[in-house]
């Protein structure tokens, strides 16, 4: 089966019949534990909190697109 870009080393690593699971799960897994933890949280820290995860996520995401899995150096 072919995979797109960027997930070959996913495929790799849980398998190619294992990998729509994972791809699916995940978002779950994270939905799930956000809806737990908000009970936790003090609510004047949910919007700083969630914007500060989407500026680490995004710039994780770009720095692998722009530099490579590496990073600068190798």
């Amino acid at each position: 089966m072919a995979v797109p870009h960027g997930v070959n080393g996913l495929a790799s690593a849980v398998g190619e019949k294992a990998l729509p699971y994972v791809i699916f799960f995940t978002p779950v897994i994270i939905g799930i534990c956000g809806r737990v933890l908000y009970g936790y949280l003090p609510k004047r820290l949910v919007i700083p909190l969630g914007v500060t995860g989407w500026v680490i996520g995004l710039s994780l995401i770009y720095w692998y697109f722009w530099f490579g899995p590496g990073g600068p150096g190798h």
